[in-house]
């Protein structure tokens, strides 16, 4: 999200266009008109990509939000990396490896109780 931080699901919802949307059986993206910023995702066999692309802004963050599941995070700022997984249905684990073109302003994981995890990363675009 761009400006400030919003850690409720809903009120960070964001609202979108079909005239912005491009849908095909390789290839969705769309852009997030709360925040201007533009989002693809294609597959591959058990694997997912994911790219986001953020206007100039003087605070945008990303928040994985892992809080009704448990999970792991590494933040890794020297190299502008988040690694991970989430653990899905009880034993299924996602992982995941998140790289950044800017550098981490701050950071921050916080844990919940009962092992779940989720964690809140900031960085300056």
């Amino acid at each position: 999200m761009t400006g400030n931080v919003i850690i409720d699901a809903d009120a960070r919802a964001s609202t979108f266009s079909h005239d912005h949307e491009v849908a095909k059986p390789h290839y969705y993206s769309l852009v997030l008109d709360d925040y201007g910023i533009k989002t693809e995702f294609t597959a591959a066999s058990k694997t997912a990509f994911f790219q986001f692309t953020f206007p100039g802004s003087g605070s945008s963050s990303v928040l994985f939000d892992g809080v009704y599941v448990p999970g792991y995070y590494k933040v890794i700022p020297e190299r502008n990396e988040i690694e991970g997984y989430m653990v899905i249905a009880g034993h299924f684990r996602n992982h995941f490896v998140a790289k950044f073109n800017k550098e981490f302003q701050a950071y921050n994981v916080d844990r919940l109780p009962t092992s779940m995890t989720f964690l809140r990363m900031t960085c300056i675009m």
